[in-house]
């Protein structure tokens, strides 16, 4: 997955901490921080058959936090997210000839 910078951006998080990647995203007064996030080709499809993504939350053993994942953009309206640019290269496309994925493979494309 990609990270996506989209016209409602309003901070970057981790933007001068270089073990991690800047995560631009918009943020409330009242702390709800939403961010955008891009699949490739092979990760569409592994989602498309599937029907499952993964979120992974590093919490340093506090307590956690609620989350919501969305595919509109809750910013606008829940109008569908519209990238300012995605970061998408001909790689993603080479990604359909090398399906090694397991959970992929086994619908048989």
């Amino acid at each position: 997955m990609k990270i996506i910078e989209f016209k409602e951006c309003n901070t970057v998080y981790a933007k001068d901490q270089p073990q991690y990647l800047p995560l631009p995203a918009h943020k409330t007064k009242d702390g709800v921080v939403t961010s955008c996030w891009g699949f490739n080709l092979k990760e569409r499809l592994v989602v498309l058959f599937t029907g499952r993504v993964f979120l992974q939350t590093l919490t340093f053993n506090n307590p956690l936090q609620p989350l919501k994942m969305s595919v509109t953009n809750p910013i606008s309206d829940n109008k569908a997210v519209e990238p300012t640019h995605t970061e998408y290269d001909e790689n993603d496309i080479e990604d359909l000839r090398y399906i090694n994925d397991p959970i992929v493979s086994k619908h048989h494309f």
